[in-house]
């Protein structure tokens, strides 16, 4: 486990490397692992690869440190060029999302049962809570 505080991306169960980690992984499980300070977008369509990617997206945050600062790019699915841009920084006990799209979207911190903040259609700024 290299440096940092990784979080497991289904479980969001927290790790502290630099160090060895034995596992054991069945036929169902994997070692899927977000680094410190990522942002992960996910689309709420899981049947089919291509659909309108911002409409609902997730932004999976992990392990933000005080003062990161990221931007995510939502690309569009039938062209060239983006659908969305998301920016996301965290100071203190907030995080502040600003972004251009018209489209719903969520935030999570952590992993799949971490808080939940909605930004309605047209949230184009929030200022949350950052609950680690």
């Amino acid at each position: 486990m290299p440096e940092g505080t990784w979080t497991n991306f289904l479980t969001g169960d927290q790790v502290t490397g630099p160090r060895w980690v034995p596992e054991q992984h069945g036929f169902r499980t994997l070692p899927l692992l977000a680094r410190p300070d990522s942002v992960i977008p996910l689309g709420v369509d899981d049947q089919r690869p291509v659909s309108a990617w911002a409409e609902g997206v997730e932004l999976r945050v992990h392990a933000f440190a005080d003062g990161v600062e990221r931007t995510v790019v939502i690309p569009r699915a039938d062209d060239p060029g983006e659908t969305a841009r998301f920016q996301l920084r965290r100071t203190g006990d907030r995080i502040r999302v600003t972004t251009d799209s018209p489209h719903p979207w969520q935030l999570r911190i952590g992993g799949p049962d971490g808080p939940l903040h909605v930004g309605p259609a047209g949230t184009a700024e929030a200022e949350l809570p950052f609950e680690a």
